[in-house]
Parts: C-alpha cells; sequence; structure tokens
C-alpha cells in the first residue's frame, strides 16, 4: 500500500517544479533528435546542380566528390533523419573490379555531421559517350571517308569499299572505349552505414 504521507510529498514537489518524472525527462530528451542506426541504406546520386551531371570516373584514380541522397530516410522511430536533397561528401577509391565511394561527412538541414559509410563496388564499364549513337554514326562517317580515300587512292571508290571503311570505324569506338564508372543522376548507387550517428530535426 503507498504510503499516503509519500504520495503527499511527491505530488508537493512536482506541483512545486522541484521533480520532474523519468519519462518525462526522457520525452523531453529525445525531441528533435533521429538516429540513424548501422546497417541503414541511404541511397545517393550525383547532383544535377550548377550544371553537375553524369559522372564518368577513372577506376583507377580517387577522387573526392559530393552526391546527394535521392530519397528520405527515417530511423527506427519514424523520425526523418536525411530528407532527401541532403549532400553527402566522401572520396571514390579504386577497388578491384571499379570504384567504392566511402563517405565522411553529411550535411542535414544545414549542419554537418560525421558519417562513415560506404557503397558496394560500383563496377566499371567501357565508356558509353565513346561507343553511343553519336558516336558510332561519327566513327562510321570517318571510316568511310576513310575507305573512299583509300579508294581513290587505289584507282576508284566502290560503294563496298566505303561500306567496309564506315563497318571498321563503327567498331573502333567499342573496342578502344576506356574503361570508365558510369554514377548518374538516374541511377542511385546505396550507402550502407557503418557506423550510427544522431541529427538534430
Amino acid at each position: 500500500m503507498r504510503n499516503p504521507l509519500s504520495s503527499a510529498i511527491l505530488a508537493g514537489l512536482v506541483a512545486l517544479g522541484s521533480f520532474t518524472p523519468v519519462l518525462a525527462q526522457n520525452r523531453e530528451f529525445n525531441v528533435g533528435i533521429a538516429r540513424v542506426s548501422s546497417g541503414t541504406i541511404i541511397p545517393v546520386a550525383a547532383s544535377t546542380e550548377e550544371g553537375d551531371d553524369t559522372l564518368y570516373l577513372d577506376p583507377g584514380k580517387s577522387r573526392s566528390a559530393s552526391l546527394l541522397s535521392t530519397e528520405d530516410v527515417y530511423d527506427a522511430n519514424g523520425n526523418l533523419a536525411i530528407p532527401e536533397g541532403s549532400e553527402v561528401r566522401g572520396t571514390f577509391k579504386p577497388v578491384k573490379g571499379g570504384l567504392k565511394f566511402v563517405a565522411d561527412s553529411i550535411r542535414v538541414r544545414g549542419r554537418s555531421y560525421p558519417l562513415q559509410a560506404s557503397t558496394k563496388v560500383i563496377r566499371d564499364e567501357k565508356d558509353p559517350r565513346e561507343y553511343g549513337a553519336g558516336a558510332i554514326a561519327g566513327d562510321a562517317a570517318l571510316g568511310a571517308a576513310g575507305g573512299a580515300l583509300i579508294g581513290a587512292l587505289t584507282g576508284g571508290v566502290s560503294l563496298g569499299g566505303t561500306l567496309a571503311g564506315a563497318a571498321v570505324g563503327a567498331g573502333v569506338g567499342n573496342v578502344t572505349a576506356p574503361q570508365v564508372v558510369v554514377v548518374s543522376p538516374s541511377n542511385p548507387v546505396e550507402l550502407r552505414v557503418q557506423s550510427p550517428f544522431t541529427v538534430r530535426n
């Protein structure tokens, strides 16, 4: 049975503001705080602001970069932790098969926080700028011109020689295109948090 005197003293302390229940203290402490746990995924992509566009990166070189989160990220309690468009800073680092983006900070609502997070390997590929439709058409035109020139020098221009030159020219771009890692605004990569951190709302 609760002691009437103890209850009366406790009620008096609360009324005077000298005592705050523990539950109320916890609620006050958590206001405006979001906790991002290890393993949280932050989708990020290249920025399209200020003229930036798709990144074409040399898989053999490190490069500092800023990416943007592409969707809202919530903590385990449903609090909005990282709004879409938050800036993530870090470095693309060479690894076997391509590059890995290793983040070191994130800017949320105008405040910067240390961040330990990284992506999986972003695979390198033939530079699409070298074998896209426009590049192939240009190479084919050069090849056709070369075929016609050779024909002229050897005594005659033939349709077959011109077409053969065009085919060779079209194939050159695909063969000689360098390997690059492509990071585009329309194709986000997953950044996995490795160490928990707290942000203010």
